[in-house]
């Protein structure tokens, strides 16, 4: 593997979405390559940093259910499909209700 295939695969990689087999090449050309190895410790840190500085999200209660009511009234004519009775759940899995179990 070359230095530019890492730096064009070090996203991937540092979300552990590399496959396995060019998780292996990558590594290996890391275990060979200060720069590209210095390159990834600077992202780590970089990464790090950002999510130290920044509070993960939290959605509202109000607003899953803005948004769950907006998504049924859209997909509403999906939901009640004339599909065969296999698939009458198949709509509905996103939606939890109440009197439905899960």
């Amino acid at each position: 593997m070359t230095c530019d295939n890492v730096q064009k695969l070090t996203d991937l990689y540092l979300d552990s979405q590399l496959p396995e087999e060019l998780t292996a090449d990558f590594e290996t050309h890391l275990a060979t390559c200060k720069s590209c190895t210095s390159e990834l410790q600077s992202l780590i840190q970089a990464h790090d940093f950002l999510l130290a500085g920044v509070a993960p999200a939290e959605v509202s209660p109000a607003f899953l259910e803005r948004t769950t009511a907006k998504l049924y009234d859209i997909f509403a004519d999906r939901l009640h499909s004339s599909a065969p009775k296999e698939f009458d759940r198949q709509w509905t899995l996103p939606f939890l209700y109440e009197d439905e179990p899960v």
